[in-house]
């Protein structure tokens, strides 16, 4: 049951960003919604921290209506993800490799 509870938790959560591309040297991550607002995403650049919004607030970026730029550029080659922390879990929403 458990295991269900979570994937519903996972497709719920993935549906919150649309898209997550590079413009300008900046990831850009586009949310589905103003649903963002409730939870905490975390932008990770080669596993490590690089900028959040929390419950509507950015940190370490700029958030524009529903789109949210980091403010570290890209590195080349490096992986990025955003993930949602959530009292029940931390769950992968997407990721890339940057070219």
């Amino acid at each position: 049951m458990t295991q269900i509870i979570n994937h519903a938790q996972q497709l719920f959560l993935n549906a919150l960003v649309t898209d997550m591309s590079i413009k300008n040297n900046k990831i850009v991550v586009i949310f589905a919604n103003e649903l963002f607002k409730h939870y905490k995403i975390v932008v990770l650049g080669n596993n490590s921290y690089l900028a959040e919004v929390t419950n509507g607030q950015n940190y370490y970026g700029s958030l524009n209506g529903n789109v949210f730029t980091p403010s570290k550029s890209v590195v080349h080659g490096h992986p990025y993800r955003v993930e949602v922390r959530h009292a029940s879990g931390t769950y992968k929403i997407r990721e890339m490799i940057t070219e």
